[in-house]
């Protein structure tokens, strides 16, 4: 007799606050809003028993209409949707209530973040092959950061005066000296479902595995990161 399928949710937080740009979630390229590049991905990966958009604005609804069946919307609270508000305590509101819309347990869990539309069906697989074949209690992907970008290589201001951030950063002017270092860069997490309710309000806090991902993506945050990710997309004939 087979092993049944693990029952896997895809939450696809979407809230309409955001500063950076207005209504950033719902921006199109090349026709779709990055709401839609997340469904799309994790459709195309095969991977989901059920996918849901979770936001606190009922107007996202329209992103999803055309998926018919294959994407939920559930209405998330404001309190749940402001600048303050933890990421973790979403996740684990859209287990609660898919489960209780689907009447059913899932075991695992990915959280798939509209800003970065460059996510590919392949990083999702190998998410979850990573959890499944494992002890860890989540996984999710990175980065290399540029050396350019590291904390050796950032300076502060104060008092008109400009130093660096990290003590004795002008040992770092040769790149080389500078440990290697990662980002979170929003393509995905994965947890199973006991380790999303007991984590409390930091993600690190448990037996973390990750996936490196050294290829160009970006995490849209300001609308320079969004007119960038525009051009590569569309110059991109993989998203054609």
């Amino acid at each position: 007799m087979k092993n049944k399928k693990p029952d896997i949710l895809a939450i696809i937080p979407a809230r309409s606050g955001s500063k950076g740009i207005k209504n950033k979630n719902i921006k199109k390229i090349k026709n779709k809003s990055l709401i839609q590049y997340a469904v799309d991905t994790a459709i195309s990966s095969k991977l989901f028993s059920n996918i849901i958009l979770t936001s606190d604005n009922e107007k996202y609804k329209k992103e999803i209409i055309h998926y018919k069946k294959n994407v939920d919307f559930i209405l998330r609270e404001k309190k749940l949707a402001s600048d303050k508000s933890n990421t973790l305590d979403t996740w684990r509101d859209s287990i609660r209530k898919s489960e209780k819309k689907y009447n059913k347990i899932f075991n695992y869990s990915f959280l798939l973040e509209p800003t970065n539309p460059m996510r590919k069906a392949g990083d999702l697989k190998k998410l979850f092959n990573i959890i499944k074949n494992s002890k860890y209690d989540g996984v999710l992907t990175l980065s290399p950061t540029p050396e350019t970008f590291t904390k050796e290589k950032t300076l502060i201001i104060k008092n008109k005066q400009i130093s660096y951030y990290v003590v004795g950063g002008a040992k770092y002017s040769i790149r080389q000296n500078i440990p290697k270092q990662f980002h979170r860069n929003g393509i995905g997490y994965v947890a199973k479902r006991d380790y999303i309710f007991n984590c409390r309000n930091n993600f690190l806090n448990g037996k973390i595995g990750f996936l490196i991902i050294d290829r160009i993506n970006i995490n849209i945050d300001n609308i320079n990161d969004f007119n960038i990710t525009k051009i590569l997309i569309e110059n991109d004939k993989k998203f054609n």
